[in-house]
């Protein structure tokens, strides 16, 4: 009964953080073109982080009964075959992308990407993405239906985490659930432009080691995920330290 209670105090505590006014369309924080903010969203990831709980693989950060609106789409660069052969700190990364619905004369590219590796929650990536999507949507131009442009699978088939270009984690804010759904969104600024990723991935031996991020990114904790990959990596005791060292880095944080 109590891990009942617990478990339901989880979930209420999760539903909570996604109403807060930030994540919402109304109160989304963004820049004139309508991108959103990330270094004001970077704030809001550390709750996610410590409540992404193992979920269902084949649809991370999606809810049962859940689907991804039109636009918002899943990559995942160790499924590629380009890297069949990487391990996991030489691919790119996984998380979700926002295709804009119209043509924009000023931007870079017709997308966005949010990256698990630069967010930490799958589910905060989808949020991010699906809120960047209604963002875009809200300003699209009358003629954006006559306009729009077809999602660029080609685009989702280059190497793109680097593609995500937000800001450096702030350091030392104050992230606990209470603070961060009390905190009303600032006045909307500009955001900072993004540097674009290279798209080259090194080749490493068969033997490198797990590279599903999956498998990797669904575990609740450092700890858990170092144990999730021990088994595969016991033949290889220096991709494994590897490992360690690249993901389990202490998460900084600032007060904006």
């Amino acid at each position: 009964a109590a891990a009942a209670t617990s478990a339901a105090a989880e979930a209420a505590e999760l539903l909570r953080l996604e109403d807060h006014p930030a994540l919402q369309a109304k109160g989304a924080v963004c820049d004139e073109e309508g991108n959103l903010v990330g270094k004001y969203y970077r704030a809001l990831s550390q709750p996610f982080r410590d409540r992404e709980g193992a979920m269902a693989l084949v649809r991370p950060g999606l809810r049962d009964g859940e689907a991804p609106p039109e636009g918002v789409k899943l990559w995942d660069d160790t499924r590629r075959k380009s890297n069949r052969y990487a391990g996991l700190q030489d691919v790119h990364g996984a998380g979700w992308i926002a295709h804009c619905p119209y043509k924009r004369e000023t931007a870079r590219s017709s997308s966005r990407w949010f990256n698990v590796k630069v967010w930490g929650s799958w589910r905060f990536a989808f949020l991010l993405a699906r809120l960047q999507r209604m963002l875009w949507e809200e300003r699209a131009p009358p003629s954006a239906q006559a306009e729009a442009v077809a999602e660029p699978e080609a685009e989702a088939e280059a190497a793109g985490s680097g593609q995500e270009g937000d800001e450096a984690e702030p350091e030392g804010a104050d992230n606990s659930a209470a603070a961060i759904a009390s905190t009303p969104p600032p006045a909307q600024k500009r955001g900072r432009g993004r540097p674009k990723g290279s798209g080259s991935t090194k080749k490493a031996s068969p033997a490198a080691g797990p590279k599903d991020l999956f498998r990797y990114f669904s575990a609740t904790s450092h700890a858990e995920k170092a144990e999730k990959c021990q088994g595969d990596a016991a033949a290889s005791g220096t991709v494994q330290a590897g490992l360690n060292r690249y993901f389990a880095r202490p998460i900084k944080t600032e007060v904006l």
